[in-house]
């Protein structure tokens, strides 16, 4: 990802990042690491998916208050699921700016590949701006 494709990426996401870095390791395969220099999106999405558990969550007590705690989980798997997250990230474009090593390409990502870039950038947008910013690009990004 060069500096011009940062600006893309950001104008997809609406979300502008103070420290690039962290877009930048959203966005690196492991098999990169070697070309880049720039820790892989691992940490990141270990991150990224507990914060989308607990905001998904919180958007849909406060959106479905009547429904039961089983329905809610209905709803929050259908939505943070591999499927419906890679589909996400396919549709917004952003498989075109994941930097791999030799012999990845986005061609080989899988979805769960792509699920846990839409991961680690929640992950990347909440440490860069908080709680309040991850929650908008969930918002906005789910609801596409």
């Amino acid at each position: 990802m060069n500096k011009q494709d940062v600006s893309v990426v950001e104008s997809i996401i609406k979300y502008t990042f103070k420290d690039k870095e962290l877009l930048y390791r959203a966005f690196t395969h492991s098999s990169a690491l070697v070309f880049t220099g720039i820790q892989s999106y691992e940490k990141l999405e270990f991150l990224g998916d507990a914060i989308l558990d607990f905001l998904v969550a919180e958007i849909l007590c406060r959106e479905y208050p009547h429904y039961d705690e089983g329905q809610l989980t209905v709803l929050r798997s259908r939505i943070v699921s591999k499927k419906p997250l890679a589909r996400t990230v396919r549709d917004m474009g952003l498989m075109d700016y994941v930097s791999f090593g030799n012999g990845y390409g986005k061609e080989q990502a899988s979805e769960k590949m792509q699920s846990d870039i839409f991961e680690a950038l929640v992950a990347a947008i909440y440490v860069d701006g908080g709680l309040n910013q991850a929650r908008k690009f969930i918002r906005f990004a789910l609801n596409r």
